[in-house]
């Protein structure tokens, strides 16, 4: 399948990102580029909308676990995480992502991982 997302940056102040149908059914996380463009308004605003529509998907929780973590929201994250590992998502593999770097050193984060 073809992606259907087109990712435009201009070297100019103005940073410009087209999106298109079909995002997040095919692994791309637009709010995730949001978050690294330092727009978090914009990155929670997609997020949202992506929890509203699948809310039973464990992915989707760990996408926002990985998305407050780069916007150093780092309770937040948790929250998502011990939602994701609670909805199913797989426990290794939320263990070694290099998003979550940031928790693993956290009293919280250890509480949340043996728990699962």
């Amino acid at each position: 399948m073809q992606k259907k997302t087109v990712f435009i940056l201009q070297d100019t102040n103005e940073k410009c990102i087209e999106l298109e149908n079909g995002m997040f059914e095919e692994g791309i996380c637009s709010h995730l580029v949001y978050a690294e463009l330092g727009m978090p308004n914009k990155a929670i605003e997609i997020q949202n909308a992506i929890l509203a529509k699948y809310p039973d998907n464990p992915n989707v929780y760990f996408v926002a676990a990985c998305m407050y973590c780069k916007l150093q929201n780092y309770d937040i994250a948790l929250d998502y995480l011990e939602t994701c590992l609670s909805k199913g998502y797989n426990l290794k593999l939320a263990m070694v992502d290099p998003d979550m770097q940031e928790l693993r050193h956290l009293e919280r984060y250890e509480t949340i991982i043996n728990r699962f």
